[in-house]
């Protein structure tokens, strides 16, 4: 009896998009930076389309506001999108070119299927040095090239 060989599973490919962003946490803040993400993760039937609803994604992106004491961080984090609901948790560090601060932010919000996001972020800080990074933060953040009509 010969051995039936199964079909080979489709490989999950990861490509590149640009990510833009607002955040409000007592401050105005934009994001900009790029996302490495890709659809059909959890399965070898890309052709479904309920499939291509979810996304996950890491991001590298820096968050700034402007004035006359200027506000950066240094971002990274992962996110996970399943058609609406997004989790995700991003680590940052803030200076203001005084003080510094890192912080780990774990996100839950509602996405139009990982193109875009409106999230609500809780900024546990290790020192809490920058009065202007409170602890609550809401989002919008904004993925193009996520190429969910392929």
């Amino acid at each position: 009896m010969a051995q039936q060989s199964l079909p080979e599973a489709k490989r999950p490919y990861r490509k590149l998009a640009a990510i833009a962003g607002y955040h409000w946490s007592g401050t105005n803040m934009v994001e900009a930076g790029v996302a490495w993400g890709h659809r059909c993760t959890y399965t070898d039937n890309c052709n479904l389309i309920a499939n291509r609803f979810i996304y996950d994604y890491f991001s590298l992106s820096a968050e700034f506001e402007t004035g006359t004491n200027p506000l950066v961080a240094a971002k990274a984090g992962y996110h996970f999108v399943l058609g609406v609901p997004s989790v995700g948790v991003s680590t940052l560090w803030y200076t203001d070119g005084t003080n510094s601060d890192f912080v780990l932010r774990p996100e839950v919000g509602l996405s139009a299927f990982g193109i875009a996001t409106l999230s609500y972020g809780y900024n546990l800080q290790a020192r809490q040095s920058i009065e202007r990074v409170t602890v609550n933060q809401i989002s919008l953040k904004v993925i193009l090239g996520t190429r969910l009509f392929k």
